[in-house]
């Protein structure tokens, strides 16, 4: 890894590769792995700096990143295209902080579970 992490997700992407985002910091920042080089390189950084976020990728290859904090509960999330966009918009989520689950099903639903 170029940056320690911890705290952190790790999703694989249908490339092969895997995203590395955040950690413990808490970090803004993205890495991908590329397991056929073994080696890490940086990519684009999230808008907001988030540890203990969750990351969910969706049917259209894109990761849902929601949650975490930031020395408070966040209550945004941030969609990460493989190409290293990182895109703000996504609505802002009602409970803070606390998800501890995100699961996409095959229609492309997102389901937030808040323990």
């Amino acid at each position: 890894m170029t940056e320690f992490r911890r705290e952190n997700t790790a999703t694989l992407l249908p490339s092969g590769h895997v995203l590395f985002t955040g950690g413990d910091g808490p970090l803004a920042s993205a890495e991908i792995f590329d397991p056929a080089l073994s080696s890490f390189s940086p990519t684009a950084s999230m808008h907001d700096a988030r540890a203990a976020q969750t990351a969910t990728l969706l049917n259209d290859g894109s990761v849902l990143i929601v949650g975490g904090a930031n020395f408070y509960p966040l209550n945004t999330a941030e969609l990460y295209y493989e190409s290293g966009y990182v895109d703000t918009t996504p609505p802002t989520i009602t409970v803070p902080g606390d998800i501890t689950t995100v699961a996409s099903d095959t229609s492309g639903a997102v389901v937030f579970y808040n323990a």
